[in-house]
């Protein structure tokens, strides 16, 4: 039995490679559990090995349809049956299943399968601009993963392009980036819960919580490394100008080697006097964090975010590369992130769909209360805007009035990753999340993520 059990699996998968699809957004998972049949990879892949598994009686291989967030499952489409006799397969439209099998006949040609998935709720008064929005994805062959949001619903969620383009592996909703500065929001956020459990003030001094720290520091408060008004130039200004990114790219590079180089580096204006946005101030306030909780910030972001929120693929230094975007600048494959260089200025690598939880959690108070949460969000530096929009400076983010509609918004870029999130933290408008692994001469994440918006609800400050 297992002898033909296993040629009728070879000339099923041969006969045809791509046997199920989707419509929609949903998945087809493997229903059979632990050793029975094939995944759904293994299976368009015309994978064979599966064919080895202790499988009891026929050949069987069933898939469920289950839908995302905001979607529900309508249908199988495509015929589903033997090329001449006996029953090949069964549809469960119930159950959302479905199932091939055959024990006596080998001449099995099944044609495309496809799971069919419509939106319901929000997603259905969206479904147009959804549409819109995914065919233009398409069209500027953007590489990356997008998230759409509206309150609780989740308007789209879906990868573009390949995270690897040696393996061939596809970017997904659940692959994970590097988010680079999105990064600052989770530090600003992690300061101002220390300050709603009264263990340091932004008001505090930043040397009160280092070791060393240079005469011209003395000043400088934690607020003024929040709102980039610290006067601190950007450490990672050389990396930049560097044909090897240097420190950027120096895995080896420890914590001392770096607050050794920020030492070394002159304050660009005195505390308070001017703003100029920097990685510095960021880098140092992950110090202040460390300091403060008595363990590494990565720990802290463990177990006061990531963990409470439930975002399980969020992290700083990745215990598996599994399911991870590689970068690209100008086509060539760039080196990974150094977890030590950029930490909490720009270390965290995550996906959109943990992203979505944070940015939710900033509507409750899960994470924050009311008022800390007001203070995280506010304005506290006014910032020049061009065009249809007012700005502002809030701890981590960017606030501004684009057509109307209030926003807070935070962007990252290094070579090879660019990251945008935007919300208005209101449900009456949509969150756009938007990650990507190609730079240099690849779609800026900026204007893509400008131009989603003002297809969702027609907020754009180029206007």
């Amino acid at each position: 039995m297992r002898k033909y059990a296993a040629i009728l699996a070879v000339l099923i998968l041969s006969a045809c490679k791509h046997p199920l699809a989707i419509e929609g957004e949903g998945d087809i998972v493997d229903a059979n559990g632990s050793g029975y049949g094939c995944t759904l990879e293994q299976f368009q892949a015309a994978d064979t090995a599966c064919s080895e598994n202790e499988v009891a009686g026929d050949y069987t291989a069933s898939y469920q349809a289950q839908p995302r967030d905001g979607w529900r499952f309508v249908r199988w489409d495509g015929y589903c049956g033997p090329a001449s006799v006996e029953p090949a397969c069964a549809m469960d439209v119930a159950g959302e299943s479905v199932t091939f099998w055959d024990s006596l006949y080998p001449d099995i040609a099944m044609p495309a399968t496809t799971a069919v998935f419509e939106p319901e709720g929000a997603l259905a008064l969206y479904r147009d601009q959804v549409a819109e929005v995914d065919q233009y994805l398409r069209d500027i062959e953007f590489s990356g993963s997008v998230l759409l949001g509206i309150g609780d619903d989740t308007l789209l969620a879906r990868g573009y392009g390949l995270a690897d383009r040696e393996r061939g592996h596809t970017n997904k909703h659940d692959t994970r980036f590097f988010i680079l500065s999105v990064t600052k929001t989770f530090t600003a956020a992690s300061i101002i819960m220390l300050e709603e459990r009264q263990l340091l003030s932004t008001d505090d001094l930043l040397c009160d919580y280092l070791e060393e720290c240079p005469a011209d520091w003395q000043a400088m408060t934690l607020h003024q490394l929040l709102t980039h008004t610290a006067g601190l130039p950007n450490y990672l200004d050389s990396a930049w100008d560097s044909d090897d990114y240097g420190l950027l790219w120096t895995l080896e590079a420890t914590e001392p080697e770096v607050l050794e180089t920020l030492y070394e580096m002159p304050l660009e204006f005195l505390p308070g006097t001017d703003r100029a946005y920097s990685n510095s101030g960021y880098f140092l306030l992950g110090k202040v964090i460390e300091a403060v909780s008595g363990t590494s910030y990565s720990q802290f972001l463990q177990d006061n975010i990531f963990g409470p929120l439930g975002m399980e693929d969020t992290g700083i230094e990745p215990s598996s590369r599994s399911n991870f975007a590689s970068g690209y600048h100008a086509n060539s494959l760039v080196p990974k992130l150094s977890s030590t260089t950029m930490k909490s200025s720009g270390g965290i690598y995550s996906t959109v769909i943990d992203l979505q939880l944070f940015e939710r959690a900033m509507q409750t108070d899960v994470l924050l209360s009311d008022s800390a949460r007001e203070k995280f969000l506010m304005t506290h530096v006014d910032v020049p805007c061009s065009g249809n929009c007012t700005r502002g400076q809030a701890y981590g983010w960017n606030r501004e009035n684009w057509s109307g509609i209030d926003i807070l918004w935070k962007d990252g870029w290094n070579p090879g990753w660019s990251s945008m999130l935007i919300s208005s933290f209101q449900d009456e408008h949509p969150s756009v999340i938007v990650l990507q692994n190609t730079t240099g001469g690849a779609p800026y994440v900026v204007p893509v993520a400008l131009d989603i918006g003002r297809m969702l609800s027609g907020f754009d400050p180029r206007n």
